[in-house]
């Protein structure tokens, strides 16, 4: 998941710097820099970077979920595709601050089809989106063979 997280970073930072210019002039100013927590601008601005590609997950989200009414308007989004991003936002900050307790087989289903669906709404690369399809169903396919045959459980034990 962590390296699935490294690719999204690096998927919407392309989707965003290719959408914010075609929003407003004064994209970086208006859409970026004014809607970052303290924190994220700060560390951007000590940075001087100017680019959305030098930015982490949870920023690139926070801007994303801030300028929500103006790209969704521009994108003609659904207003349920909404809770992909809310999911997103949630599923970065709990692999960010994991603790060492195992994550279920659900649990881990879930966060992929929701990363698939948040990928597919910002275009990103089909081959990703594959690889996450097959991720999902790997998943399944241990999942189901664990509620079928108790751990520890010979077949022929009954």
């Amino acid at each position: 998941m962590y390296d699935l997280q490294d690719t999204t970073t690096n998927e919407l930072a392309k989707y965003l710097t290719q959408l914010l210019p075609e929003l407003c002039d004064n994209w970086w100013q208006e859409m970026v820099l004014a809607v970052l927590n303290p924190r994220q601008k700060d560390n951007l601005l000590k940075s001087k970077y100017t680019t959305l590609d030098n930015l982490d997950l949870a920023a690139l989200l926070r801007i994303f979920d801030q300028n929500w009414f103006r790209i969704s308007a521009h994108m003609e989004y659904e207003p349920e595709q909404r809770h992909f991003l809310k999911e997103m936002i949630s599923i970065r900050n709990r692999w960010a601050h994991r603790n060492s307790n195992p994550v279920s087989d659900d649990d881990l289903y879930r966060d992929l089809d929701t990363v698939q669906r948040f990928l597919k709404m910002i275009d990103a690369d089909s081959k990703l989106i594959d690889e996450i399809q097959q991720q999902k169903q790997e998943v399944f396919k241990v999942s189901a063979q664990e509620h079928v045959q108790p751990t520890g459980q010979h077949p022929t034990e009954g």
